[in-house]
């Protein structure tokens, strides 16, 4: 016996064993049989790791009781967590919880509790049961637990079972007792306690709380209630909660407030470093899951990032500056939704902190706290931004132009898209000279060698031409010079032929210049080979590459069409594109392509861009083609997009139809649509029938079917134009379909040019 006490004396390191309750190593002396427990644990920890959550989580039941815990039912992981004698093996029973626990959030989000009693128990009460008992046995475990580097663990796997509980479909309760068990731990004399208390502070703040427990258990019941303030001038050896003169904050603002903790654990200078970065990390999470619930605290939460914003700590400047971005993104949605005085609110916010804290981080000494700043200033939004003095906006867009030619990759990439960003705005839209440097800056941009740079380039590319686009509508005589143009394509053409995640920026960005072509330029030599180059780019994007390339170009197109300078339709490379647009809308298993392609040909005003008569009448056999075989789809998920698709389709076959020709495209439109004509007839029957319906009593029910009917109608008889010019060429077109055309034709010769009146006397007919 003596020399198996050596034996084991030796495999444990004094470092091991020194912080450990001294009647737990007896009880391993005592009780050899925990080194099979060990192994046992272990194995089962690689047994969870090697295989499939799926098929692991069958054998939850095996570990979990789903029943009421007892001392003489059967023995379980739960049992090991709370009753084993050895620190290792309470160690290892926590391992094997979290690797349960981990990756199967999607199989615990159908568990349930309160359900009324059946005959049988539901997989879904199985599971609430299992989570309860969890639950249960790790607030046994907080309170029995005395070994510090077990209780770490105990914590960590604590913060794993929050962020996957579904706690809105299982009884109240859950979170009030683990925030009033694990508040006083950060009185603890072991940082690594209080670390893993503050990283479980963040999953509870990112948890689907009930509105009750979130304003009792971790916000203060007063409103932005003033920051608790210090009793005291010296701090304790510990660093704990009490070197910070907070003896008992559950006094001073509710009942064990968790925010009232980590605020204080933010900016208390005895705390080490790592516990005020896991609590700015937790106010991070607090601010993105529940904005509602932040806002009223808002101000103390910006007075700790400004003090921690100034720390001689480059983690802290790091972590303050993603504080900072998580509170403006908070703030403009906000804004978005609450009016004026939240806007002012926003304004506020930036003109304080773009006052000296953001430009100081902006050029911070440490990369990762310049990427953090950059990504901060990109969540301002337009209305904040225009409301800061012109020197501010000055300097923020001058210092992140200089940081598009930083040294370090990742601060380039974020830079760049910072600057995407703030083009956008009217004010630094507007000014023609900041324009040409974001030109010249993103051009330098995507020629990087980093492929993480080029992508943010790249979307920055796509809003800047955006913003030419807008500039061209919104200032009158404003050209684009047009050596800015064939430098910016030739760069868009080069990204087309990059990197997947370059390639759909790309597509954007060649739509928007296409966009931007000026009557005179596409009538020289060097515009017409510019457009051609784009519509040859597009074209061979359409049909290749991932479903945001082909999406981004389709749509690229539209917009294109859009621009009556641009020679499409003159040449074999217009037809080309007009096949390739229609094969996608024949063929696309993707719903959204087909709907991006389809709007394409809604857009030209010309019928010449359409080509010949026999292009025109494919054109319309195709659509009537895509309408007959909408149901066949090869996803299931498409199926939400159908009905839109079905929409755009319609819509579009209007539009040709308008645009037709009766004197030469007569003979192949009708020959387009003659096999199938009973399609064109179901659709035409389903517009006059939801406009015979009263506008009036389709008001009452905003959810009638009949209602969408009637604005898909509104939005055909807009597309037809005013003087109905598609009522000449229908009733040939439909002459084997004698209610149709017959109503057409009679409307037609009482009121030719009502076009409104006409399908309303056919609808009701």
């Amino acid at each position: 016996q003596q020399q198996q006490q050596q034996q084991e004396r030796a495999g444990s390191s004094d470092s091991e064993t020194s912080d450990w309750r001294e009647s737990d190593v007896a009880g391993e002396r005592q009780m050899p049989s925990f080194k099979i427990r060990q192994a046992a644990m272990l194995c089962a920890q690689a047994v969870i790791q090697c295989g499939e959550k799926s098929a692991i989580f069958g054998y939850w039941q095996s570990f979990i009781p789903n029943r009421p815990q007892s001392n003489d039912g059967p023995r379980n992981l739960l049992h090991a967590l709370l009753q084993d004698p050895s620190p290792r093996g309470r160690i290892g029973a926590i391992g094997v919880l979290t690797e349960l626990l981990g990756g199967s959030k999607q199989f615990m989000a159908a568990a349930s509790e309160g359900a009324a009693r059946m005959a049988f128990t539901s997989h879904a009460s199985l599971l609430g049961a299992m989570l309860r008992n969890i639950h249960l046995a790790v607030a046994e475990f907080i309170r029995l637990e005395s070994v510090p580097k077990v209780l770490t663990q105990g914590l960590k796997c604590i913060s794993l079972l929050v962020s996957s509980t579904p706690y809105r479909r299982l009884n109240p309760g859950y979170i009030p007792q683990l925030v009033k068990l694990i508040t006083p731990l950060l009185d603890s004399k072991d940082f690594d306690v209080r670390v893993a208390v503050l990283t479980c502070s963040g999953a509870i703040f990112e948890a689907p709380l009930l509105a009750d427990e979130l304003a009792t258990w971790v916000f203060p019941p007063v409103a932005d209630s003033a920051q608790p303030e210090s009793t005291s001038t010296a701090a304790p050896p510990d660093g704990g909660a009490a070197a910070v003169g907070v003896a008992d904050p559950a006094a001073a603002s509710g009942p064990h407030c968790l925010l009232d903790y980590v605020l204080v654990a933010a900016v208390a200078p005895a705390q080490p470093v790592v516990v005020k970065v896991e609590a700015m990390q937790a106010l991070c999470k607090l601010t993105e899951a529940h904005p509602s619930a932040a806002l009223p605290v808002l101000s103390r939460i910006m007075t700790m990032a400004k003090t921690c914003a100034t720390d001689s700590e480059g983690n802290l400047r790091l972590h303050a500056a993603k504080v900072f971005g998580a509170i403006g993104k908070l703030l403009a949605d906000d804004g978005i939704n609450g009016g004026a005085a939240s806007a002012d609110r926003a304004a506020s916010f930036w003109k304080d902190l773009l006052g000296e804290t953001l430009p100081a981080l902006l050029e911070d000494e440490l990369p990762l706290v310049r990427v953090a700043a950059c990504d901060c200033t990109s969540v301002i939004g337009e209305q904040p931004y225009m409301q800061l003095p012109l020197e501010v906006q000055y300097h923020c867009q001058s210092t992140l132009l200089g940081l598009t030619r930083d040294d370090v990759t990742s601060v380039r990439a974020a830079a760049s898209r910072a600057v995407g960003v703030l083009v956008l705005y009217k004010g630094p839209r507007d000014d023609d000279l900041y324009v040409m440097d974001v030109a010249n800056a993103l051009l330098e941009t995507m020629s990087d060698k980093s492929l993480p740079t080029r992508v943010r380039g790249s979307w920055a590319l796509g809003n800047l031409c955006d913003a030419l686009v807008l500039k061209q509508q919104t200032q009158d005589g404003y050209d684009i010079p047009t050596a800015l143009i064939v430098r910016l394509v030739d760069a868009a053409l080069n990204a087309a032929r990059d990197s997947d995640k370059v390639r759909p920026n790309s597509m954007r960005a060649l739509g928007g210049l296409s966009r931007s072509l000026t009557a005179n330029f596409s009538a020289t030599e060097e515009g017409r080979g510019v457009a051609l180059s784009i519509i040859a780019s597009l074209c061979s994007n359409l049909g290749a590459g991932p479903v945001k390339n082909r999406w981004n170009a389709a749509h690229a197109f539209g917009t294109l069409l859009s621009n009556p300078n641009v020679p499409f339709g003159e040449d074999a490379t217009a037809a080309d594109a007009v096949v390739q647009l229609l094969a996608v809308i024949e063929t696309s298993s993707n719903f959204k392509v087909r709907i991006n392609a389809a709007s394409a040909f809604a857009v030209p005003t010309d019928r010449r861009k359409f080509g010949s008569p026999a292009l025109l009448g494919r054109v319309v056999a195709t659509l009537v083609a895509a309408l007959d075989t909408i149901d066949s789809m090869e996803d299931f998920a498409e199926y939400k997009y159908q009905a839109t698709l079905q929409e755009q389709l319609s819509l579009t076959l209007f539009h040709v139809l308008h645009l037709a020709d009766p004197a030469h495209d007569l003979t192949e439109v009708s020959q387009a649509v003659s096999l199938r004509r009973e399609v064109v007839d179901a659709a035409m029957a389903l517009v006059l029938t939801a406009q015979s319906e009263p506008a009036a009593a389709m008001a009452e029910d905003d959810t009638a079917p009949e209602r969408a009917v009637h604005r898909y109608f509104s939005k055909a008889a807009a597309v037809c134009g005013a003087d109905g010019p598609s009522l000449h060429v229908l009733p040939p077109i439909l002459a084997s379909v004698p209610r149709i055309a017959d109503t057409i034709g009679d409307d037609r010769a009482s009121s030719p040019h009502d076009t409104t009146a006409s399908f309303s006397h056919a609808g009701s007919k």
